[in-house]
């Protein structure tokens, strides 16, 4: 099981906050204060987004959507209200941190969609990933010539390392599609009478119950969700 450590240890907010601070020839010290609070904001949310990460690794799902409604709310009233502060007074370059909102927000939004279809989790993390690429590729082209090699050879580790995990993601939905495309052969999905002949019999797998999606009886006579 993947720990909390390990997940924020792979997050960006320090790194682009430092990247920024490094790039910006005329920041100020109130300036230089936003971008900070900004990047603890997001680190806390990401704090809660692993936690609540890890709690679904334990199967604990029903103490773990309120949390991550909770999370995606934040984030997006934050990003709402900053962004109108932010634009108000001229500060848009400030704007480049809340990629990291709405990746927050996708995520979340992922978790949430696991326990109802494997499918929209995959293409919602996905989204995440790609929202991800596109905030690196912004760095890249705003602080590539501010900075010297070494920023420059992280910028371009990250690139890869997030454009890697958009293949991944790619691999796992064509698994996914596949393999329920190979199941739906072999058992069929039931048809709305046969639904209702099941009553109050729940999914073999997730134990939820069987009305919110689609559903299929194995050969063993079980029915779950597809």
């Amino acid at each position: 099981m993947t720990t909390i450590g390990q997940k924020l240890a792979a997050e960006n907010a320090v790194l682009q906050t430092f990247i920024i601070v490094l790039g910006e020839d005329n920041l100020n010290a109130v300036e230089a204060l936003l971008w900070t609070c900004i990047a603890l904001l997001y680190t806390s949310l990401r704090v809660c987004l692993a936690a609540a990460h890890t709690r679904l690794e334990l199967d604990s799902a029903a103490e773990v959507e309120p949390l991550l409604w909770g999370v995606a709310v934040v984030t997006g009233l934050f990003i709402l209200a900053s962004g109108w502060v932010f634009w108000s007074v001229g500060i848009l370059l400030l704007l480049i941190m809340h990629y990291e909102g709405f990746e927050i927000i996708l995520e979340c939004c992922g978790l949430l969609a696991r326990k109802r279809s494997i499918g929209k989790e995959i293409v919602l993390v996905g989204a995440a990933h790609a929202v991800t690429l596109v905030q690196w590729l912004h760095f890249l082209v705003t602080y590539t010539s501010f900075l010297g090699f070494p920023i420059q050879f992280i910028l371009f580790y990250k690139l890869a390392r997030v454009f890697q995990k958009l293949q991944e993601d790619t691999w796992r939905y064509r698994g996914y599609h596949h393999s329920t495309k190979l199941l739906l052969q072999k058992c069929p999905p039931l048809t709305a009478a046969e639904l209702e002949s099941v009553g109050d019999e729940r999914c073999c797998m997730c134990w939820e119950a069987l009305r919110e999606s689609s559903c299929s009886r194995l050969p063993c006579r079980h029915v779950h969700h597809v």
